[in-house]
Order: structure tokens, then C-alpha cells, then sequence
């Protein structure tokens, strides 16, 4: 049951009598709620089809408090302050006031979600979803220790026991805002290429900072209508804005507004993005699909979603390929992009029917709602 059916997994649930579940959480810690917040929110509309409520087991007290003190202290804006020590102090208070409780596993990893659910048999199975972009099991420990071990980067080329599953890469950012990507789906093309990004990558942010220049120069030979821009973040950000203004690439040291992202990214014919840290699939490209837009990745993806994404059916790909060790594609393949952008771009039926598709994806497979019911189907198959 990839998506499925309220009916469907209504069926499912009763059937294996599952009555309870619970979910641990960790409201100071910088990636564990936050990092979890799709997954969560998913099980929870997934389960109450059902009646089943999706109660939180707190590591910290006072997760209420916690949770905006959190915010403030990893805030971008406030990241000169803290770095001269107020961090260091408000990391002190904050662990007086969490205190300290251990997770029936007696097992935490950041990266690592843990949920419990109980059967009327008495039986408890756990799952544990692990969002860890590079490929390698987030914890071993925790993968012994539960009965599913979701993956959300579950890669192509590794091995993984049968307990590990493949699953989206949830975005957090766009929990509040579906209704308004929804909207987006039937904006009329403005232009024929947006391709906004984050120039960083690789394994260390630094090591994908050169691919994505080199991705920008070849889009931007592309004899079509687009929209450029490279935000720069790291490394020698002011030699990289010389090279792309030199060419007449806009760059900006600054974030988007989300509005703004993507309003330009539904004004779009189609979107070219890249992978993530470690090529993981990023998490632009669930705002994307969200939307309904036509994905053109630089390569194809080396991790699989549940199902998985298919070349030419759910987004198209520039053959511009990098792996751990070669974070840089051939010449050649770079030099191919503008021919193939300008192929993709003259061929709009198929443009268009790559946008209807990715909408029917993000709904049937993506949005929460279905991310959580095939998470609860998992449990429910390994009692």
C-alpha cells in the first residue's frame, strides 16, 4: 500500500488491532523535532483515520518552553551573538531545564525519530525513521533494536537488512503552506527555466560549491527565457560572485523569501535543482512536485523513494553526474546542458505532463498524509 486509501488503511489498521502509538521527542536538540516534523505530522492525520491518537513522549521537560528557546538560539540573524558565548550560556540553561530522560530503547540519535505502537494483542512494535542524508545507517544500535527502520535516503548502491525501508525526504518548511502550493499548480508559465540555488554541496558544503557554478554557467547558455539566481554561502563567495556576474548570472548572499521562491518556481515552465549533501534527493524538491512543477534534476537521483522516482516520468535529468569521491562531472557533460535544456524546453506537452504527474505523486505517495500511511503499513505488515 504505497499511498493508499483512508478506506484502505482504515482497513488495515483495525485488522491488526493496533490501538496505541507514541512518538519521542527531543524539543531542545537542533535536528531531532524539527527534522521529524513530516514523518510526525503524517502519522498523526494518518492515524486518527482510525481513532488512534499519536501521543508524544518527551526526553525534556517543559518542551513548550524549550522549543522557542531552540529557535532562538540557532537563528541566522542572532548567530554573531551567539557565537561570542551567549550560546554557550543559553545551552547551559536549557539543559537545567530538560533534565534527563532515556527513551525505552535507552537509545537517542538526532537523526534518528523513534515511535512505539501497541496491538490489543499486547505487542508493541517500534519504528524508527532515519533522516540522515549520507546513505549509512544513522544508528546501528537502533536498527537492531526496532522492528522498521525507515530510510529517508536509502541509497541505490548500498545493501540494507530487510527491517530497512526506503521513504521520502519530508521537508518540514512546507507543513504550513500545502494548501498554498496546491495553488500554484495551474499558474501559467511565465518564462521557460528557473533554476535557484544554494551553492554548496558535496560532503562537506564546500567540495559541490565548483559543480553548481559550472551548472549555472551551462544553464545560463541555454537559448531560452529563464530565471538565474546562485545564493552563495560558502567558501570564496565574493571571487564567485565576480566569475557569475561576469556573466551575467544574478547571485545574492541573502535567502529568498519562501513566497518569493516560489512564486518564481511556479512561473516556471520547468525547474532545474541539484542533489543535496551526499546527492540525496533535496528537500526543494518536495515544495516542487508539491507545486507541480517539472523537475529537470542535473543527474538522476541516487537514492530511492517509496515508489520510486522514475527518468522521464517524474522529472528529467541533464546526465551532469558526480559521486562522493568526484564531486565534479565531465566537460562534456556540462557542455551538453544547453543543447539538452533547449531539447527539454521545445518539447512543452511533455513539459506539461511532467508537471501533472508530479502533483498526482506529491498526493498519492508525498504529502504527509500518505508518507504516514505507508509508515503505519509498514508497522502494521511486520507484526
Amino acid at each position: 500500500m504505497a499511498g493508499g486509501t483512508a478506506m484502505e488503511a482504515s482497513k488495515a489498521r483495525h485488522e491488526s488491532g493496533l490501538i496505541a502509538a507514541s512518538a519521542w521527542t527531543a524539543a531542545y536538540d537542533y535536528f531531532h523535532d524539527s527534522y521529524q516534523a513530516y514523518y510526525k505530522t503524517g502519522l498523526r492525520a494518518a492515524l486518527a483515520e482510525s481513532g488512534v491518537r499519536l501521543v508524544d513522549e518527551p526526553l525534556h521537560r517543559l518542551p513548550g518552553l524549550l522549543h522557542p528557546v531552540r529557535r532562538v538560539r540557532w537563528a541566522r540573524q542572532l548567530t554573531p551573538i551567539m557565537s561570542r558565548g551567549l550560546g554557550r550560556v543559553i545551552d547551559s540553561i536549557a539543559t537545567v531545564i530538560a533534565g534527563h530522560r532515556t527513551a525505552r530503547s535507552r537509545e537517542f540519535h538526532s537523526l534518528a525519530g523513534q515511535y512505539e505502537f501497541t496491538f490489543d494483542s499486547g505487542r508493541m512494535l517500534r519504528l524508527v525513521v532515519d533522516v540522515q542524508d549520507a546513505g549509512e545507517i544513522a544508528s546501528e544500535s537502533l536498527l537492531k533494536k526496532c522492528d522498521v527502520y525507515a530510510k529517508s535516503n536509502y541509497r541505490l548502491d548500498y545493501r540494507y537488512p530487510s527491517s530497512v525501508v526506503p521513504i521520502c525526504n519530508g521537508n518540514r518548511v512546507v507543513l504550513p503552506h500545502l494548501s498554498l502550493l496546491r495553488s500554484l499548480r495551474d499558474r501559467r508559465p511565465e518564462y521557460d527555466v528557473c533554476f535557484i540555488v544554494r551553492v554548496w554541496g558535496g560532503r562537506d558544503e564546500k567540495a559541490g560549491v565548483e559543480h553548481n557554478l559550472r551548472l549555472l554557467e551551462a544553464v545560463n547558455k541555454a537559448r531560452c527565457s529563464k530565471r538565474l539566481l546562485a545564493f552563495l554561502v560558502t567558501g570564496d563567495i565574493d571571487e564567485q560572485e565576480k566569475r557569475l556576474r561576469a556573466q551575467g548570472i544574478p547571485t545574492t548572499r541573502a535567502p529568498l523569501r519562501l513566497r518569493e521562491l516560489w512564486n518564481a518556481s511556479a512561473s516556471a515552465l520547468m525547474n532545474v535543482i541539484r542533489l543535496g549533501m551526499h546527492n540525496c534527493v533535496p528537500w526543494r524538491f518536495m515544495d516542487l512536485i508539491a507545486m507541480g512543477a517539472c523537475v529537470v534534476f542535473e543527474q538522476a537521483p541516487q537514492t530511492i523513494w517509496a515508489p520510486p522516482l522514475v527518468s522521464g516520468e517524474h522529472y528529467l535529468e541533464l546526465g551532469a553526474a558526480t559521486t562522493a569521491d568526484l564531486p565534479l562531472a565531465k566537460d562534456a557533460d556540462y557542455d551538453s546542458i544547453p543543447a539538452r535544456i533547449e531539447s527539454f524546453v521545445h518539447d512543452r506537452a511533455r513539459a506539461f505532463l511532467l508537471r501533472s504527474r508530479a502533483a498526482h505523486y506529491f498526493d498519492r505517495y508525498a504529502s504527509p498524509l500518505a508518507v504516514g500511511r505507508q509508515l503505519v503499513a509498514h508497522v502494521t505488515r511486520a507484526i
